[in-house]
């Protein structure tokens, strides 16, 4: 039988499937940065406990690079893809790019310490949660899915 799953409970279940999900921790948290939504799924004690999709992605960045240098979306899109970097908080190193790429990244992960927050508010929530973020490596040329497997990295959020 074929099973359908909604984005974030899939991405769940594919590294789950892979064994790239993280440690079996406690609590293990898993941070999908799509094109237009962010979805966060947690897991403890090796069960699915809690979802949140935030309605900002890399779609944001993108329409915040457009806006500020007067691009069009295909532009700016490829000018983040080319020439987009975490910032380092340096106006001098990240200049404007930076600066703008800066306060999209800001909210965001004001969104997700938000719902860290709700969840270790819960009964069964927990402090201390393995945070796994994952990439995918993925041709946008080629149609029929990833050319290769997701690119995994934990951290441990308090």
């Amino acid at each position: 039988a074929d099973i359908v799953d909604v984005c974030p409970i899939a991405a769940y279940n594919w590294l789950k499937h892979t064994g790239e999900f993280g440690d079996q921790a406690d609590c293990v948290a898993l941070n999908d940065i799509g094109a237009g939504t962010t979805d966060i799924v947690i897991e403890r004690d090796n069960q699915f406990r809690f979802t949140r999709p935030l309605n900002i992605g890399g779609n944001n960045i993108t329409t915040a690079i457009a806006t500020e240098f007067g691009l069009n979306f295909e532009d700016a899109e490829r000018v983040k893809r080319q020439r987009g970097f975490a910032p380092t908080g340096d106006p001098k190193k990240d200049g404007k790019g930076g600066e703008v790429i800066g306060g999209v990244l800001q909210r965001m992960v004001a969104e997700i310490m938000r719902s860290f927050a709700y969840f270790r508010s819960q009964p069964g929530g927990t402090h201390g949660c393995p945070f796994s973020g994952s990439r995918p490596c993925v041709d946008p040329r080629r149609r029929g899915g990833p050319t290769c497997s997701s690119r995994t990295f934990q951290n441990r959020v308090q």
